[in-house]
């Protein structure tokens, strides 16, 4: 980032993409934490009312797959500018006036998809 406080769009875009993977990194963390902590109550369940029962109490998975930014900026310049001529005594004249206006508007849109989904190991979670 520079010292005037904008980013370059390839360095945003960068930080964008690594943000969601850190995202999915603490959704794993989190799902595995609250696997260890059911486990043993699933295959409790899983021996006296078989898989569909132990199934049924195990915690749902996060996935960060989809992301998506959107800046907008709208602008509108208007000038104006009159010229007008009298005579009094006779109240004879003319006007000229001439107006324009700008509309200007840019947008930045980044989506950022996961693709293969990711996969997490089970096994250390035993």
């Amino acid at each position: 980032m520079d010292r005037s406080g904008f980013s370059e769009l390839g360095v945003f875009s960068r930080k964008c993409a690594a943000s969601i993977v850190e995202t999915q990194r603490i959704f794993d963390r989190d799902y595995l934490d609250n696997l260890k902590t059911v486990l043993p109550a699933a295959q409790l369940l899983s021996d006296v009312l078989g898989v569909s029962g132990a199934l049924s109490i195990l915690p749902a998975r996060l996935v960060a797959g989809h992301a998506k930014w959107t800046a907008q900026i709208a602008l509108r310049q208007s000038r104006a500018f009159s010229f007008s001529l009298m005579v009094k005594p006779v109240n004879l004249g003319f006007r000229i006036s001439h107006e324009t206006t700008e509309d200007t508007e840019s947008t930045i849109r980044l989506e950022l998809e996961q693709i293969p989904s990711p996969v997490v190991s089970v096994a250390g979670a035993a």
